[in-house]
């Protein structure tokens, strides 16, 4: 078992102690494992962790007390109805959790990959008063990008931010009378 600071392995134990894991229900009852870990003793003298404990790949993941396998069903069920309605959809699945575990899920998700988009809405709109706000928004998707302060996109640093040229099909077709 390799170090989780450093990775050089070791065999030299410092206790053992037992993992509660809670599992995907089996036969619709709800499973808990009992494992056995050791704690073991790190035997590089630069790494600046003195103890680490052994982990079970596929089984086990670092401060967690669910399997991977639990922990991604909690995650799916976690984005869709979050809060109260994920708690109770995981109950008929056997998987008691409160509904803030189920809400601070999607939370400790990694965000999707950034894609340039491909149709870009802009929106304005007022806030109050004398206070104005531009919306940009990914077209294809339906979701927003970014909001700023203001009605023109000049707000960068540098001042170089604008707006590229749509490339919806609306701007691309041919004009029914033939004529541009």
């Amino acid at each position: 078992m390799g170090c989780s600071g450093c990775g050089v392995p070791s065999d030299w134990t410092h206790s053992r102690y037992v993992r509660h894991l809670a599992d995907v229900a089996l036969g619709g009852r709800p499973v808990r494992i009992d494992l056995s870990v050791c704690r073991l003793y790190c035997e590089n003298p630069s790494c600046p962790k003195v103890t680490f404990a052994e982990q079970v790949p596929g089984l086990t993941v670092r401060y967690q007390r669910r399997t991977p396998l639990l922990q991604h069903l909690v995650e799916s069920v976690g984005v869709v109805p979050v809060g109260r309605g994920g708690a109770r959809m995981l109950r008929v699945l056997n998987v008691r959790l409160s509904r803030c575990t189920v809400l601070a899920q999607p939370m400790r998700m990694p965000l999707p990959p950034l894609v340039t988009p491909r149709v870009l809405g802009v929106d304005d709109f007022a806030l109050y008063g004398d206070t104005y706000g531009t919306l940009l928004v990914d077209a294809t998707i339906r979701l927003p990008l970014t909001l700023w302060e203001g009605r023109t996109l000049n707000n960068s640093a540098d001042g170089s931010a604008r707006i590229p040229e749509s490339r919806s099909p609306a701007a691309t077709a041919p004009s029914p009378t033939g004529r541009a």
